[in-house]
């Protein structure tokens, strides 16, 4: 199988790349492996387009939650199977596939798994996988610095929130939503469209979500 691995040197908060774990874990007669480091923003999406294009059959995500859905952008609508090695932050689409967090068990996971098909949303023009978030928690993301996530993981998250909470409550929000043929106007503090149950910091807001229903949740 031609297998690209796109890996993201900088995801999580290891002081050591996983990359030569990982590429002894996929290290198969049947594997034929190419590895692709990803240089910036954008780059693990035209790294995975290109893959669709140039023959690959699978293309591994090693990283975050952010660094799967750069390459699952990149994927949308082809036939090139997606797989994931966690070794980011939260890891939250591995959590909710029961995905091992390990790298070597991850790799022994991934040779061992069945392809499945799984719903994506869009926003903006741009799919995600697991949800899409508006308000509270896009405020936090936006404000959370790349190096206090590197150093404090999901605590960092934790700080930022602390730190914002006062700053955005000072604003009324308000949102018309139209969904399954209902309008609803309401203020709102943070509004989630789940395609998964679960969320960051081990909590479930979406406890009825499923990658496969073809629809989507709304909290």
């Amino acid at each position: 199988m031609k297998t690209l691995l796109i890996i993201n040197p900088t995801a999580g908060r290891r002081r050591e790349s996983p990359l030569e774990e990982i590429r002894r874990g996929l290290s198969q007669p049947f594997v034929d492996l190419t590895v692709h480091l990803t240089s910036g923003p954008g780059d693990a999406t035209l790294a995975a387009s290109q893959a669709a294009g140039d023959g690959f059959e699978l293309v591994v995500a090693a990283g975050g939650d952010g660094s799967l859905n750069e390459v699952a952008n990149g994927l949308v609508g082809s036939d090139v199977e997606l797989g994931l090695i966690p070794v980011g932050t939260e890891n939250v689409l591995a959590r909710e596939l029961g995905i091992p967090l390990s790298p070597t068990s991850a790799c022994q996971h991934l040779l061992g798994a069945l392809p499945r098909r799984i719903d994506v949303g869009k926003v903006n023009g741009r799919y995600f996988v697991c949800f899409a978030g508006i308000g509270f928690d896009a405020h936090v993301a936006h404000r959370l610095s790349p190096e206090r996530k590197k150093t404090m993981g999901a605590a960092g998250y934790v700080l930022t929130s602390i730190e914002s909470i006062a700053g955005y409550r000072k604003e009324e929000r308000a949102v018309t939503v139209i969904a399954d043929g209902r309008e609803i106007c309401s203020s709102y503090w943070m509004i989630l469209v789940s395609n998964i149950q679960n969320y960051g910091g081990g909590l479930k807001p979406a406890p009825q979500a499923s990658l496969e229903d073809g629809l989507l949740d709304l909290c």
